[in-house]
C-alpha cells in the first residue's frame, strides 16, 4: 500500500470515528460544572462537581 492509500484509509476511519453517535462531532454544548446541582437543557437530571474535584 502506498503512503497516499495509507493516509486515505486513516482519514476515512478517523472521520467515521469522529462522526459516531458518541464521537466528538456529536457534542452540542460545553458547560462547566459547578459545585451546586443544576439542570442543562436536553439532559435528564441534575449535574454538579464534587467539592473535592481539582480545579485544574
Amino acid at each position: 500500500m502506498s503512503f497516499a492509500e495509507d493516509w486515505q484509509t486513516w482519514k476515512t476511519e478517523r472521520e467515521t470515528t469522529l462522526a459516531d453517535p458518541y464521537g466528538w462531532l456529536a457534542l452540542v454544548s460545553l458547560d462547566w460544572l459547578e459545585t451546586s446541582p443544576r439542570t442543562y437543557d436536553g439532559l435528564p437530571g441534575e449535574w454538579w462537581q464534587d467539592d473535592d474535584t481539582p480545579d485544574t
